[in-house]
């Protein structure tokens, strides 16, 4: 098994290399939201490295984009989702 540090998990696939996806194409993480909790500061440390290591990365949260959001946009990483509460598609009592 690979993780983030081990040899070959460096690189993306590649055209060039056989790989289906184009150079650079990154993991599409989805999350509910970026408020803060367990999860979501998970997604917000592992999401650079990938980009680091030379995955573009693109996360989107299903119900609103949260707090940590703006962290991973200042990062050069895209954040897709709803931007106002009223498209939530999960709404909390």
């Amino acid at each position: 098994m690979n993780n983030l540090g081990s040899a070959g998990a460096s690189e993306a696939p590649s055209k060039e290399s056989g790989g289906l996806l184009p150079e650079r194409a990154g993991p599409f993480l989805v999350i509910g939201s970026l408020d803060v909790g367990g999860a979501e500061s998970h997604v917000v440390r592992i999401v650079p490295r990938l980009k680091s290591l030379g995955w573009n990365p693109v996360v989107y949260c299903l119900s609103h984009r949260g707090k940590l959001a703006p962290s991973l946009a200042d990062a050069g990483i895209e954040v897709l989702g709803p931007q106002q509460s009223e498209h939530r598609l999960f709404k909390t009592a």
